[in-house]
């Protein structure tokens, strides 16, 4: 062995392996084994389920995403008065109104666009 293949890891690891009188055995071939069954298992789980949703359950859930892909909820918040700490009040609330137009439904009915534009 030349001094270019002695490595200082190795060199030091080996000064303080000698003081703790451990027999060293290397692991065996039934161990990376069984690790690699192991991981070959769980690999097959997820490529199954993966396998299952995407052609077993694609029509369930391309159906269930088209009508979340439509679906507006509106939620609304919390409002209240703002009070200082003598009672008075900071803040009131006003209403406010706010007017969407979805222009696919807009253009495609010439009925539903005189009105709406009657209206405003």
């Amino acid at each position: 062995m030349s001094k270019k293949d002695l490595f200082l890891e190795e060199a030091i690891l080996d000064d303080l392996a000698e003081n703790l009188e451990i027999l060293e055995s290397p692991l065996s071939q039934k161990a990376f084994k069984m690790v690699a069954i192991f991981f070959a298992v769980i690999m097959a789980v997820v490529l199954g389920r993966m396998f299952f949703l995407g052609v077993w359950k694609n029509d369930f859930y391309s159906q269930r995403a088209a009508a979340n892909a439509g679906t507006i909820k509106i939620v609304r918040a919390q409002r209240g008065i703002i009070f200082d700490r003598n009672g008075k009040p900071l803040v009131e609330n006003a209403p406010s109104f706010r007017v969407n137009l979805n222009l696919i439904e807009f253009f495609k009915d010439a009925g539903a666009r005189n009105k709406i534009t009657g209206d405003l």
